[in-house]
């Protein structure tokens, strides 16, 4: 991790919720090593980019979904993963969590794309950071993030 904050990789199909998602990230003090649309281009840019974190939709553009993708990010050593997603019917989160992910937060948004106040997964927009430490042991991860309870000022 850089002293400038993260480097993400954001893996996002959706144009409007991926720029509101790097304008978020470099307001929390973070860099976007990349943005892309699909599975195939994570894993493509995955050795250049070389990020903290990989935040993760699970329905993209391409043949592997976020799921497949980020089973195979977790095979090669890949770094840690959250899925930010708005799909959250059981099959699909039970597959998500299989893979071990660092975080699972909901998008709150209805199917029109507005926030749903005070819905499961609404804090998630209001992370204030996420501070990744390598466990020199086995190179693993370990990520805690801080989030501001609902109704806070910000």
């Amino acid at each position: 991790m850089s002293p400038a904050g993260l480097n993400i990789l954001l893996v996002e199909d959706e144009r409007v919720i991926s720029l509101a998602m790097e304008l978020l990230i470099r307001k929390l003090g973070h860099r976007v090593g990349a943005s892309v649309s699909s599975g195939e281009e994570a894993l493509a840019v995955l050795d250049s980019v070389r990020p903290d974190l990989v935040l993760m939709d699970i329905h993209l553009q391409g043949e592997l979904d976020g799921i497949e993708t980020a089973r195979q990010i977790r095979g090669l050593g890949g770094p840690p993963l959250a899925f930010v997603t708005a799909y959250t019917d059981p099959e699909t989160q039970a597959r998500a969590l299989a893979t071990d992910p660092l975080a699972f937060p909901v998008q709150a948004h209805k199917p029109g794309g507005h926030p749903r106040p005070g819905a499961p997964g609404a804090d998630a927009w209001r992370l204030r950071g996420c501070h990744v430490r390598r466990r020199p042991a086995a190179g693993m991860f370990h990520c805690s993030t801080t989030a501001e309870p609902a109704g806070g000022g910000a």
